[in-house]
């Protein structure tokens, strides 16, 4: 247990809460910060602080915990926590501040990509990710790590990061909303966080059914009173796995005044996909001035993610 104040956590024997001893006190003294989270592990209990993780162990002969030397961290608990196979994982912030989704390896191991940290660090407050709902799940033999931001649902399969997302309404994509994940009889089932449904995880196919437009809007702005020359521009794309004849594809198109686009050029993104595929447009794309805004849009009855736009 650890108070609302974040001062010394304790805890008790499991078929009796009430008997708690002197000796079930304890406190992670190696840096002066509040704690907010324990995780019990095997004969470990992990207690993460504002600014720092530290690994207490069983002693036997003293009948209490001590701290474990070696693991202490300067990496603080934020939210999220959630046990991922063996290990458990969070999002927390470093010395530096800046908001990652870490897993706990002897030390917290960084998971999250750059373009998932600037996402995390740029649209969301410390309030927000210390609410945030951290969940995991098996998936074919794959550990898949959820968690749900208030416009975000962020999933790490084991090698990549992607959104999840419950359909489309028109322009809007809506977040998958997942408020609890539960296998029962091979199946998982998750709950809505703010409906009253209850749906359950399968393989779609990977197809919508028909083709889906999408778009997806930057711009880049240079000095004031700046000349400029956009070189290239590199679009990151993942795929699902499309049928027959469909030729997913993606477009770019140029504005220099923010509001009338030039001819959409496109590319594709082939028959079957491919993971991490790579568009190149250029060179040059645009010659302009003070700034330039780029528009990109989807076609195809196949899902689509863009993992990162680039430009030189």
């Amino acid at each position: 247990f650890i108070p609302a104040n974040g001062n010394v956590f304790f805890w008790s024997k499991l078929d009796n809460p009430g008997d708690i001893l002197p000796q079930n006190f304890a406190d992670a003294e190696i840096f002066p910060d509040p704690n907010k989270v324990v995780y019990t592990q095997k004969s470990s209990i992990y207690v993460g602080g504002s600014r720092s993780f530290q690994r207490f162990t069983y002693d036997g002969a003293r009948d209490t915990y001590i701290t474990y030397k070696g693991e202490e961290s300067t990496v603080g608990y934020v939210g999220g926590i959630t046990n991922y196979g063996e290990n458990f994982a969070f999002v927390g912030n470093g010395p530096d501040g800046d908001f990652n989704v870490y897993v706990m390896a002897g030390q917290p191991q960084a998971i999250s990509n750059d373009y998932v940290s600037e996402l995390i660090n740029d649209e969301y407050s410390l309030l927000d990710v210390e609410n945030i709902v951290g969940q995991s799940f098996e998936w074919k033999g794959t550990t898949v790590l959820v968690f749900r931001f208030p416009r975000h649902t962020l999933v790490f399969y084991g090698k990549g990061w992607a959104f999840w997302q419950s359909g489309t309404s028109g322009e809007e994509i809506r977040t998958w909303r997942i408020n609890h994940l539960q296998t029962y009889y091979n199946f998982t089932w998750t709950g809505d966080a703010t409906g009253s449904t209850i749906g359950v995880l399968r393989d779609s196919g990977k197809e919508y059914g028909s083709d889906l437009e999408w778009s997806i809007k930057h711009s880049v702005t240079a000095a004031p009173e700046t000349n400029y020359t956009i070189k290239r521009v590199i679009c990151r794309a993942t795929m699902g796995l499309a049928q027959g004849d469909t030729q997913p594809r993606i477009s770019l198109s140029v504005a220099k005044d923010g509001r009338h686009f030039d001819a959409e050029k496109y590319k594709t993104l082939g028959s079957t996909g491919q993971f991490n595929k790579q568009l190149r447009w250029g060179s040059p794309v645009a010659k302009g001035y003070d700034s330039i805004t780029f528009l990109h849009k989807g076609y195809g009855n196949v899902v689509m993610n863009i993992d990162g736009v680039f430009f030189e």
